[in-house]
């Protein structure tokens, strides 16, 4: 069961990031040897995506409760 929750994270954060200017950023990063750097830029983005989702998920419920 760990096996599966640690893959489907790995799967999960990689079909997250869609193309655009984040996935570019962190692409740079990590080409120019910058690894940690670009690392912490797509978790980064990848948190606020989260809290994105969250955010979008109490509106409808607040809208769904009225």
């Amino acid at each position: 069961m760990i096996t599966a929750l640690c893959v489907g994270l790995v799967v999960g954060f990689v079909l997250a990031m869609p193309p655009g200017p984040m996935t570019i950023a962190c692409l740079r990063q990590a080409l120019a040897g910058q690894t940690r750097e670009g690392v912490a830029l797509a978790l980064a983005a990848s948190a606020m995506d989260i809290v994105y989702a969250l955010l979008a998920a109490m509106a409808s419920s607040a809208l769904f409760g009225a």
